[in-house]
């Protein structure tokens, strides 16, 4: 009975961390609505997936702003996004 209320407690509080936690794609199709005003339909296709996507480049913010394609560029604001200059 222990053991069940024990596993009961760590499934709750696995599920309540979870939850309010951003997906990084709607972060990346957020900042493409807000900054480029295109539909979200749009910025969805931009927000492509993969080890070299522009999904991973906006998340780790691997420079100041990221070209999506299109001549978009979103402007990363994380912090550390500019180590080193």
């Amino acid at each position: 009975m222990r053991k069940r209320i024990c596993f009961i407690g760590f499934m709750l509080g696995v599920s309540f961390a979870t939850i309010g936690k951003a997906d990084p794609k709607e972060d990346l199709v957020k900042a493409i609505v807000d900054q480029w005003g295109l539909p979200k339909d749009k910025a969805d296709q931009l927000a492509t997936p993969g080890p070299t996507g522009t999904i991973v480049q906006f998340s780790i913010c691997s420079a100041s702003s990221i070209e999506i394609g299109e001549g978009c560029k979103v402007t990363c604001k994380k912090l550390g996004s500019n180590i080193g200059g």
